[in-house]
């Protein structure tokens, strides 16, 4: 009996374990939907005091593809993706909203996006060279979380250098923007610090950044010349625990 007793909870204990290591990188944390819960049916609505407990019960219920969690506290799955502009939104502190990575590659392939699995990163090489100004209104055009890719780490800037090897593209606008030679603030005004400048940059003229094709570094650009560019959806991000 007893040894039938220890065979049970070996095998609870491994079950969990898978839950927490496998069930939990199904899911991608859509960064938009910070601190929003959504007034909709729900698949399930329990209590629970873990995130990864949390996705592994949306992981086994039959059409849940989304999950909302509230830490220690709430857990709502969902049969429906929501977007960040969603009408059934409300404001909900500390909630944090995440997607069945399947769902997410849909999403990325249905606004015409490309879905890199090893980055979890969905994006768009745009060919057909614009301005400054009119790539980043273009890859917000092509969905609300949308942005020019921020160059923020050796891994991101390798995964660019990559698309414009692959496409064979010229130059491409990155996101950065400044304004009287001041240092260069992302789309959310955050000061920027990672750069790959070229030798002589970053000149003090230039207002905009851009990746140059042949040195394959980066130059500050007045914005005035039109290059390709390349998008990426910030509603997708990698899940963070």
């Amino acid at each position: 009996m007893h040894f039938l007793i220890l065979a049970v909870i070996c095998y609870l204990l491994k079950t969990m374990c898978m839950s927490n290591t496998v069930d939990l990188y199904n899911f991608k944390r859509f960064s938009s939907i910070n601190d929003k819960m959504v007034i909709q049916p729900t698949i399930f609505h329990i209590y629970c005091n873990s995130r990864i407990r949390c996705l592994s019960r949306c992981a086994v219920s039959q059409g849940c593809v989304s999950a909302f969690y509230s830490n220690g506290s709430i857990c709502e799955g969902h049969s429906d993706v929501y977007g960040g502009n969603s009408h059934f939104l409300v404001f909900k502190p500390g909630i944090v909203y995440h997607v069945s990575k399947d769902q997410a590659e849909s999403l990325c392939e249905t606004i015409g996006y490309t879905w890199n699995s090893a980055l979890y990163i969905c994006y768009k090489l745009h060919t057909d060279p614009k301005l400054g100004s009119d790539a980043k209104a273009q890859c917000t055009n092509d969905h609300p979380d949308s942005r020019l890719l921020l160059v923020d780490s050796d891994v991101i800037y390798d995964f660019h250098l990559k698309i414009m090897e692959t496409y064979q593209t010229t130059t491409v606008y990155v996101q950065g923007t400044r304004s009287n030679g001041s240092t260069f603030v992302d789309d959310d005004g955050q000061t920027m610090t990672y750069f790959k400048w070229e030798v002589g940059e970053p000149h003090p003229d230039g207002s905009y950044l851009r990746t140059d094709e042949v040195t394959l570094k980066q130059e500050t650009s007045s914005g005035w010349f039109s290059y390709q560019y390349i998008c990426r959806h910030y509603g997708i991000s990698p899940l963070v625990v």
